[in-house]
């Protein structure tokens, strides 16, 4: 008799959508950054949720392997309750903190359009340009929601036209529009605008931040 060798179950490939039984994207989303992640710190779930606690207390948390900051910069939106920095091990991270999200807008649909965009990674790169990916998006019904990406260093595209020279910013603004018109011809997002793109002087590149759903 011939043994049936096992499969290893693989976690989510990069941008996967997790979907419950319904068909519906599951309320935990993760990329495999995030089992390396576990993998490595078994408890940093815990660990993070109690130091956000103390951050928003004091400002900072830190133990022997990461450290929460809780900031919260000027947002028209105030899409959020929270934002935090979080450093791990030499990587920084944003995670953003919601109460009660707004339907049809919450962090597990963010974290979907983010993934669905995977389309039109190669042209971006074209034109120095990305969408942020989410590692985790996590809507919870009783507490705090949580939405995680990797921290993009940079300015607002919309400061960074106000203050910069002439011939450089129209080569900028110029990539943005064809961002513009590409998302919005080819995946009906309406809501992308300066606001929602950040630009990092030192590396030229723009990055495309929290796109929702609601626009589709």
């Amino acid at each position: 008799m011939v043994k049936k060798k096992k499969i290893k179950r693989q976690g989510p490939q990069r941008h996967e959508v997790r979907l419950g039984k319904s068909g519906r994207p599951k309320g935990f989303q993760f990329s495999p950054f995030v089992l390396d992640v576990v993998r490595r710190y078994p408890r940093i779930f815990e660990d993070f949720m109690a130091m956000r606690r103390k951050a928003k207390l004091e400002g900072k948390a830190r133990n022997s392997y990461m450290t929460v900051e809780a900031f919260d910069p000027k947002d028209e939106s105030k899409s959020h309750d929270f934002l935090y920095f979080v450093r791990l091990k030499g990587q920084k991270f944003f995670v953003k903190e919601t109460r009660k999200p707004a339907l049809p807008d919450n962090p597990v649909t963010q974290y979907t359009l983010h993934a669905r965009l995977e389309s039109v990674k190669e042209q971006l790169k074209d034109w120095k340009s990305k969408i942020l990916d989410y590692h985790i998006g996590w809507t919870r019904r009783r507490d705090a929601s949580f939405l995680v990406a990797e921290w993009v260093p940079g300015i607002p595209l919309e400061k960074w036209l106000g203050q910069r020279n002439p011939t450089k910013k129209d080569e900028v603004y110029q990539r943005f529009l064809r961002i513009e018109r590409l998302l919005k011809k080819r995946l009906k997002v309406n809501d992308i605008t300066t606001r929602n793109v950040i630009y990092n002087p030192k590396t030229d590149e723009l990055t495309v931040i929290n796109l929702q759903t609601s626009t589709l």
